[in-house]
């Protein structure tokens, strides 16, 4: 049994502000500490700082310069699984980066609002609880039809076992028939029907998988790697 004081002298989880401006940093420390989650800004050699400090999350500003820092996160042996919020304008700018796993979104310039929202949708993950739940936030686009040929596109919002929610641009009804189709961040296309289960304005579904076959195995497979569920 752990000593009393154990739980006391545990480090506090650190989320890498990587190259984040001052005014944005300020409201996501804010957010971070309601949750008893540190931050800290890594302004310069942010490659370096990935491969030799530890972080249990990492905030990035997904424009044109992300592309070395998310390789340089999902390379390092310490920080290749960690929780990633990303920063940008529109939310087309997060689809280029889907491979890489950006586990939440948040629009520029920041609200303070939202900014609690997303965190508190990440930080079981970031505490490394979320496998209690197994239900992880993710960013993928989702390819969405309806069994009257109705086309909608979406981004997911987390993943399950058995389903997701998603963002979507107009309201799509509950026990509503869809073929999905996306890419796991693993490279990983996943193709299965759904069907809607609530829809929670203003634009966010609920989806349960129907299918039980190899492509909902896939979804299992890759969370369970995720959170290194052996």
């Amino acid at each position: 049994m752990a000593a009393p004081n154990e739980a006391k002298s545990r480090p506090i989880p650190t989320v890498a502000l990587i190259g984040i401006e001052e005014q944005p940093a300020e409201i996501l420390r804010a957010a971070f500490q309601q949750f008893k989650i540190g931050s800290q800004v890594v302004a310069a050699d942010h490659a370096e700082s990935m491969h030799k400090k530890k972080y249990e999350g990492a905030v990035v500003r997904l424009d044109n310069k992300a592309q070395p820092i998310l390789e340089a996160v999902r390379s390092s042996a310490r920080n290749r699984q960690i929780t990633i919020l990303g920063l940008c304008d529109t939310h087309e700018e997060a689809v280029r980066y889907s491979k890489f796993g950006i586990n939440a979104v948040l629009k520029l310039p920041l609200d303070q609002r939202d900014t609690v929202k997303a965190v508190r949708s990440t930080h079981l993950l970031i505490l490394h609880e979320l496998r209690r739940y197994i239900r992880v936030p993710i960013v993928i686009e989702v390819a969405m039809e309806t069994s009257t040929g109705v086309k909608v596109a979406g981004m997911t919002r987390d993943i399950s076992y058995g389903g997701m929610s998603v963002k979507v641009p107009t309201k799509v009804g509950a026990d509503t028939s869809l073929d999905l189709k996306f890419t796991l961040p693993s490279g990983d296309q996943v193709k299965m029907p759904g069907v809607v289960l609530w829809f929670h304005p203003p634009e966010t579904i609920g989806i349960r998988f129907e299918s039980t076959e190899a492509p909902r195995q896939m979804v299992r497979r890759w969370i369970d790697g995720y959170l290194g569920i052996a």
